[in-house]
């Protein structure tokens, strides 16, 4: 790759950088060298969505991409450089994914909230957080139970709980990731959510995404496209054939999150990317399908 630069005649110190490519899917750093010429600034391409920014002390950095670097360029400080010629080339652009991400999959249990549905006894109920802490029954000095992280509910001081009271909460990493999908959509992001569960009780399920929220206080419900939904024993490949015929989404561009490794070894053969969720869905995974499809 080579990017020639040419400093403006008022410009004194001139200073040479490096672009730098970086593969996420595959770990491979590439540093080449190409002729740049510019006044205290970073430069860098990043695969597969191909971001180029500058960045300038105390100046934000402007992320687009790569089809936008002419105007990317013009976003650069009159004062200090203009542009004579670029010259692309990308060598490796073989070697690097392209595949864009448009629909998200989750599994419930384990991956979006714990305990798992055959784990709890009977039917979830939600009850007041005076009850939970048993501060209505309680007679000893000791402590009030505290109330879990990721309990919260569409119904103010209230938590969904077993009938021995034990709580169902939502794992931090799902709350954040369908929150962050969430914004996405509403800043234009052709983005699908979608489930894919083989829970024991599809019931239950459904009246829990009704009562608990992600972190920006959207009920799960309303987090995951109603007609994506595939809850059944069948295998989980089959449910993505499903998701591939509604949808028309080819493979490639699906991820997928579950805690069990035979899942994702089921659906990883079509061709999805997976990520293995064993201890509940945390942030780093979230930011790992990100930096997969080179959006971080």
């Amino acid at each position: 790759a080579r990017f020639l630069l040419k400093r403006c005649p008022s410009v004194g110190h001139i200073t040479h950088q490096h672009t730098s490519y970086h593969t996420s899917s595959t770990s491979q750093h590439i540093t080449q060298h190409p002729s740049i010429i510019i006044h205290l600034t970073e430069i860098e391409i990043e695969s597969s969505t191909w971001h180029w920014h500058w960045q300038q002390s105390a100046q934000p950095c402007y992320p687009l991409h790569l089809t936008n670097l002419l105007h990317t360029v013009a976003r650069l400080p009159p004062c200090l450089i203009c542009l004579t010629t670029i010259d692309c080339q990308f060598p490796i652009l073989a070697n690097l994914p392209t595949n864009k991400m448009q629909i998200v999959v989750f599994d419930l249990d384990y991956t979006i909230w714990q305990p798992e549905m055959y784990q709890i006894d009977g039917p979830p109920k939600l009850i007041s957080f005076d009850e939970f802490q048993g501060k209505q029954k309680r007679k000893s000095r000791a402590a009030p139970r505290q109330i879990p992280p990721g309990s919260t509910t569409i119904h103010k001081n209230k938590v969904a709980v077993d009938r021995r009271g034990t709580p169902i909460t939502v794992f931090d990493g799902a709350s954040h990731a369908l929150s962050e999908i969430n914004r996405l959509k509403k800043e234009r992001m052709d983005l699908q959510v979608a489930i894919s569960s083989r829970t024991d009780e599809p019931g239950w399920a459904y009246q829990l995404m009704k009562w608990l929220v992600a972190a920006d206080g959207t009920p799960l419900s309303k987090c995951f496209d109603q007609n994506l939904i595939e809850i059944s024993y069948a295998d989980k490949s089959r449910h993505f054939e499903s998701l591939n015929r509604k949808t028309g989404i080819p493979f490639e561009n699906m991820v997928f999150f579950d805690n069990e490794y035979w899942n994702i070894q089921s659906v990883g053969q079509l061709g999805v990317k997976c990520y293995h969720t064993p201890n509940g869905m945390t942030r780093d995974d979230w930011n790992l399908c990100l930096e997969g499809f080179g959006l971080m």
